[in-house]
């Protein structure tokens, strides 16, 4: 793998040969995602929706949403990962994120300045400095974000969708700061609970709980980036106690909610 790394900025090129299912695991974090697709044979999972990916397509994945790779067989699996803040983005350009498409597909032409971009970072990785490898990924990401606002690139639409499912995962987000279980989704969606709990586990591959978890600790991480004491953080998202926030917050992020860090995602 080749990549630039620096505090929630990745850049990423890998390409497997032998591609096996359980080094993809299923992930979100508050970074920006594109995923450049170059070979493979492969669905992707964005939230509710699934994409079955095509050479040259782009995935753009919002933050804190639950995402993952699903092989269909062991085709060799290339692609470019670019994770980044939404604080890198000028603000003419990040007012814009909201409404981009969660797929797009590039057209292979010897022209197409996003390929040209992506293969130009690799080279940057491989050739810059650490700091002027990442001065060149910020720059070429509000590059691409420019051409996904002209283009008329082709959107690719999913193969499959859960709409039943979509509503409550925006339902989740709207109530991070209530107290959520299967029984409250379940009285609000008039389903059961067994439903709920075989439909994440069916569709994700966790728990509604372990799922409505993560989304809380990364709302409060983003509560204490923004200055918000770890205590207040923890009461605002609903912990009863702030020795359980603090458990699941080491737990899913590998540090204590004190520590500045950031988790890298590749895949």
């Amino acid at each position: 793998m080749t990549k630039i790394s620096d505090k929630g900025l990745l850049f990423a090129h890998s390409n497997d040969a032998n591609p096996v299912q359980s080094t993809f695991r299923q992930h979100m974090h508050n970074e920006y995602e594109m995923l450049y697709f170059i070979a493979g044979d492969a669905d992707y999972v964005v939230g509710s929706s699934v994409y079955h990916l095509r050479p040259n397509d782009l995935l753009f994945i919002r933050p804190a949403t639950y995402h993952y790779l699903k092989l269909l067989s062991a085709a060799p699996y290339e692609r470019f990962i670019v994770n980044f803040p939404e604080d890198i983005v000028p603000k003419n350009i990040s007012g814009l994120l909201g409404g981009y498409r969660e797929l797009y597909n590039i057209p292979k032409t010897p022209d197409s300045p996003i390929d040209h971009i992506f293969y130009g970072l690799l080279q940057a990785a491989e050739n810059f400095s650490q700091k002027d490898a990442r001065l060149a990924l910020i720059q070429e990401i509000n590059l691409v974000l420019l051409y996904l606002k002209y283009a008329s690139y082709q959107g690719g639409q999913p193969q499959k969708r859960h709409d039943v499912l979509d509503n409550i995962l925006k339902f989740i987000d709207e109530n991070l700061t209530s107290p959520l279980n299967a029984q409250v989704i379940a009285e609000k969606f008039y389903v059961s609970s067994s439903w709920i709990s075989h439909t994440f586990g069916d569709f994700f591959g966790i728990g509604v709980s372990q799922y409505i978890n993560r989304k809380k600790i990364l709302y409060a991480q983003q509560l204490i980036k923004s200055g918000v004491p770890p205590t207040k953080a923890a009461e605002i998202c609903a912990y009863n106690n702030y020795s359980t926030f603090y458990r699941q917050y080491r737990q899913f992020l590998a540090f204590d909610p004190t520590d500045d860090k950031w988790e890298e995602y590749s895949d």
